[in-house]
């Protein structure tokens, strides 16, 4: 199969994932599905992020123009009421909303060629980078470093008006380089990142964000458009703020060590009493073989240690060697229990 014909399947199942993801009865099971899907390959990642890229301009430009926006309206909800689902394992007779979209658009623009097509025309050019099991360097066109930790999904767009980035999965660490005519957005679930030139750190999983600061300074504010909202909070070094939606009690800055939780970027995993719970979780994200505690009071064990990423056989030896625990081999997992 060629590449472009590659692209294509991808692009073509990606839009059917979100048909479906978009619909009301979209089961658990279907959603774990789909991540499974998108994370097969970067390939699937980079193909579900462009068709939610191009949905969000359609309904920019919808929101323009009234007419579009009826049409719109129409359109999904004929085609909610005719969705089917899944049935023996291949898609049938789903609604299209990229499709529809599209042929909405075709009958505005005949009529609003000049606007719509200068609108598209005008949209920044977006770049996804995407990893699985692997991390990722990348230096910007601005000179900028982005490095992707396993499993992270990054969009950026730079031109010579802003530098704009998006944080859809996973962690992200951020070295910017100076710009004061252009300050570096970074949009995280219900958050916007803003900065001149510093070091930062961005880890979302679902709606929880993570943004920690090891130098320079950055504002973080609710609303995805980078406006103030009811929640601002200006970090310093060694402060992390964490937030999922507006909820006001998460807005809190806290101090952290930095180095600890950057220390994934080096190729390690540095813990200085960090629980045991949350040592294994980091652990976890770079080995297919898990470990799993047999009793969840053990969590809040301390833990010191200094470990190479991906090697979780080191990690356990040494949990051995300096707490009370002892290690069961069930297949592929690695169970943890208090020591008899």
């Amino acid at each position: 199969m060629s590449a472009r014909m590659s692209q294509a399947s991808a692009r073509e199942e990606a839009e059917r994932w979100f048909a479906r993801l978009m619909a009301p009865d979209c089961s658990r099971q279907e959603r774990e599905e789909f991540q499974r899907w998108r994370e097969q390959s970067a390939a699937h990642a980079q193909a579900y992020v462009a068709t939610e890229d191009l949905l969000g301009r359609v309904d920019a430009l919808a929101a323009r123009d009234a007419r579009m926006q009826a049409l719109l309206n129409r359109a999904r909800a004929t085609t909610s009421a005719g969705e089917a689902g899944w049935s023996s394992g291949r898609w049938v007779r789903w609604a299209r909303p990229l499709a529809i979209a599209a042929s909405v658009c075709a009958v505005v623009v005949s009529v609003y060629v000049g606007t719509a097509s200068h609108w598209f025309r005008s949209a920044p050019p977006l770049t996804v980078y995407s990893t699985q099991a692997e991390t990722q360097v990348v230096t910007l066109s601005d000179g900028s470093v982005v490095q992707l930790d396993v499993h992270s999904t990054l969009s950026a767009s730079i031109t010579d008006r802003a530098r704009q980035a998006d944080v859809r999965t996973g962690r992200v660490l951020f070295t910017v380089t100076h710009d004061a005519a252009r300050p570096f957005t970074v949009r995280a679930g219900s958050g916007t990142i803003t900065d001149l030139g510093t070091r930062f750190q961005v880890d979302r999983e679902g709606d929880r964000v993570a943004v920690a600061l090891a130098e320079g300074a950055v504002r973080v504010t609710s609303g995805s458009d980078g406006s103030a909202g009811p929640n601002v909070v200006d970090l310093a070094p060694g402060q992390e703020v964490i937030y999922s939606g507006d909820t006001p009690s998460l807005w809190a800055t806290r101090d952290v060590d930095v180095q600890m939780l950057m220390s994934w970027s080096r190729g390690r995993l540095v813990f200085r009493g960090a629980p045991l719970a949350q040592v294994i979780k980091e652990v976890n994200r770079y080995t297919e073989r898990k470990i799993e505690l047999a009793d969840s009071t053990l969590g809040e064990l301390p833990v010191q240690g200094n470990f190479v990423t991906g090697d979780s056989e080191a990690v356990i030896a040494a949990l051995e060697a300096v707490l009370p625990l002892q290690v069961q081999r069930d297949g592929a997992t690695l169970v943890l229990s208090r020591r008899k």
